[in-house]
């Protein structure tokens, strides 16, 4: 008798309330739910969830202490039926994922693009697009991939400057050792420039048939260009983003990371000793160095308008997580992310929607095996018409 008496009571609730005269209507499930973007779907859905748990564990305490039963029945008492929850289902064309971690928009100290990510949270996802059984070999992968192409940026970089330096350049001004050199006399040539320095060289001789190397057929200090945008990490903005003695840090450590094909002197979250003293966190570790360096690699493959230009580096790559609301253009396209600085971390936001990626040593890599396998399973493995098959078979190929 007092089973049918509960069932009634929990089945009738509504019309309790409605004898009661409350003048409050609650919103009919049925309605369209008031949201327009992404983020307001999954807020509002979070909010309805949590409203849902709050009234159900309120009406369970007042049946169990209305007929004596505190701890007679659970919340799942009746079957599979009885603790469903009447939630609206949201669907949106722009990819819209409720087991995506969400947040309020605002919200800085949980914003995913502003945080770590949460480890099973990561593995998850992970599961979810396939990855998590053979991620430890597309990161072994991904690491002889960077480590071959670190390689051979360093030999090129170092066959530039032997060649330059037969034209009269300083060996030190090359290497950011010193910001310029008193004089500079190209072989030949009876004209001299006096106080000269990198920038300098780089702007007015960048064509300059004095220094062309007819052996490769190619202008020096252009090609010199090429190579700045290696030794540039970290934040644009800062004002220490291209200093000399920055970019002189990140080439030693280049040079010291090329010297093996499994990058085994990689430490994630800091970097090597510099100028006899322990790093500090004021230069870049080897996880931004080495993700700078694919950044390189996808600029190298992506059409440019001269040397200098990045251009996957500022279309598909953030320094820091983007403001919100996300922009047509962030909810078009596939994103690297450096949400948090130190330790270094990074995610994919991948139409809109952050990817969590699991936190630690093996963050970067994983973070670029996860945008490559978004660029093959959403993109068909083009960006920007340009075909990345070649890097996205070598990354997901476990049989060697």
């Amino acid at each position: 008798m007092k089973l049918n008496s509960l069932r009634g009571r929990l089945s009738g609730k509504n019309n309790s309330s409605d004898a009661k005269g409350q003048t409050q209507e609650d919103r009919s499930f049925f309605d369209p739910a008031p949201v327009k973007t992404v983020e307001d779907g999954k807020a509002y859905l979070r909010r309805l969830q949590k409203a849902q748990k709050q009234k159900e564990a309120e009406e369970s305490m007042q049946s169990a202490s209305a007929y004596g039963m505190e701890n007679s029945y659970q919340s799942d008492a009746f079957g599979i039926y009885g603790n469903a929850s009447m939630v609206p289902r949201v669907y949106q064309a722009s990819g819209f994922d409720p087991y995506l971690r969400d947040v309020s928009i605002g919200d800085e100290e949980e914003d995913p693009l502003r945080t770590s990510s949460l480890p099973h949270i990561a593995w998850q996802q992970l599961e979810e697009w396939g990855l998590a059984m053979f991620m430890h070999l597309y990161c072994r992968n991904i690491r002889r991939l960077l480590a071959y192409h670190v390689k051979d940026v360093v030999e090129a970089f170092l066959e530039n400057a032997n060649a330059l330096n037969e034209c009269g350049v300083m060996a030190d001004v090359l290497l950011r050792r010193v910001p310029s050199q008193a004089l500079l006399c190209p072989p030949g040539q009876t004209n001299q420039m006096t106080n000269v320095s990198l920038s300098d060289m780089l702007q007015n001789l960048a064509k300059s048939p004095l220094f062309f190397s007819k052996e490769r057929g190619v202008y020096l200090f252009e090609e010199h260009q090429s190579f700045e945008k290696y030794l540039n990490v970290g934040d644009p903005s800062s004002t220490d983003y291209s200093s000399l003695e920055r970019q002189q840090y990140v080439l030693e450590r280049l040079i010291m990371l090329s010297k093996d094909r499994s990058l085994d002197r990689f430490r994630w979250n800091k970097g090597s000793a510099w100028k006899g003293k322990e790093w500090t966190e004021n230069l870049p570790t080897d996880a931004e160095i080495l993700m700078n360096t694919f950044c390189c690699m996808m600029d190298n493959m992506l059409p440019a308008d001269n040397e200098r230009d990045r251009p996957f580096w500022k279309s598909y790559y953030f320094s820091k997580g983007p403001n919100r609301p996300f922009t047509p253009r962030v909810r078009s396209r596939l994103f690297l992310v450096q949400t948090v600085g130190r330790p270094p971390h990074f995610k994919a936001l991948v139409k809109g929607a952050v990817r969590e990626i699991v936190p630690g040593e093996e963050n970067c890599f994983h973070a670029i095996v996860v945008y490559l396998h978004a660029v093959k399973k959403m993109k068909a493995g083009y960006l920007e018409s340009i075909n990345l098959h070649r890097i996205i078979e070598q990354v997901f190929d476990v049989s060697k």
